[in-house]
Order: C-alpha cells, then sequence, then structure tokens
C-alpha cells in the first residue's frame, strides 16, 4: 500500500491495492504452504521415515493463509481511519505497531526474547515498507 501511496495515486486506489494484496498474498501464501508440506510429507514416504504429523498440508494452508489476512488488514484498517493529509504516516505508524507485535507474540509463543524478536520483525518490515514506497514513488514520478 505504501508503494502505491508513495506513487501518488489517491486513497481509493492505495485501498483498492490493498484489498487485492491481502486476497492475492493469502492465496499465495496457502498455496505455498499446501505445495511444502505435501512434498515434505511425500519425501518422508519415499524414505521410510516415519514422523508425527503435526499439522495437514490443508491445516498448513489455512493457518498460512489466515496468519497472512490478519496481518495484511492491518494497514487496511490504517486506510479506512486515515484522514488525507496523515494517510500514509497513519499506514506506517499502525503497520510499525503491528510488527512489533507480532514479533514480541511469536516470542511469546516460541519461548524466545520478546524485545530481540520484535525488533527483528519490526527493522526487516520497516525495510521492506521502506523499499515498496521508495519503488512506488521512482515509479510514480516517472508514469
Amino acid at each position: 500500500m505504501l508503494g502505491v501511496s508513495a506513487a501518488a495515486a489517491n486513497s481509493s486506489a492505495t485501498l483498492t491495492a490493498g484489498i487485492a494484496g491481502v486476497v492475492a498474498g493469502a492465496l499465495s501464501m496457502a498455496a505455498g504452504e499446501y505445495v511444502s508440506v505435501s512434498s515434505q510429507r511425500d519425501s518422508e514416504k519415499l524414505s521410510g521415515k516415519k514422523h508425527e504429523e503435526l499439522v495437514s498440508p490443508l491445516q498448513a494452508a489455512l493457518a498460512s493463509a489466515a496468519s497472512f489476512v490478519i496481518g495484511g488488514i492491518i494497514p487496511i484498517i490504517a486506510a479506512l481511519v486515515a484522514s488525507d493529509a496523515f494517510y500514509s504516516w497513519t499506514i506506517v505508524i499502525f503497520s510499525v505497531v503491528a510488527l512489533a507485535a507480532s514479533g514480541a507474540i511469536g516470542a511469546v509463543i516460541g519461548g524466545g526474547n520478546r524485545v530481540v524478536a520484535a525488533l527483528r520483525v519490526l527493522i526487516g518490515g520497516s525495510l521492506a515498507m521502506a523499499i515498496t514506497a521508495l519503488i512506488g514513488h521512482l515509479v510514480g514520478s516517472s508514469l
């Protein structure tokens, strides 16, 4: 969404891009998880190894899609509540808070260091947002 917004698109185009991105990303993540878990299961069958299966390919696909949708809704909510004057910054602030929170939550679930995990996700996600905004700005100014 930041890439589209940085290309000087209006809020309607940015919101449309956000919704389309969430749908496309969730479907892509679900398909990838399904294929990955299915391939792993096939490899284990061929090698004769017996592993206790934790998730089925369908469970992995649904979990991945749901996680993507939950994360992708945050900037969409930001776009819906943002004023025109602070549109992009509202998206950034909501997203940065959600990135830090998701890192900390993952650490709690996995038993890791919450601060380290929050910073890792925050830095990686912020870098990705900055790169997409830069690309949107460069492409938008050249069109």
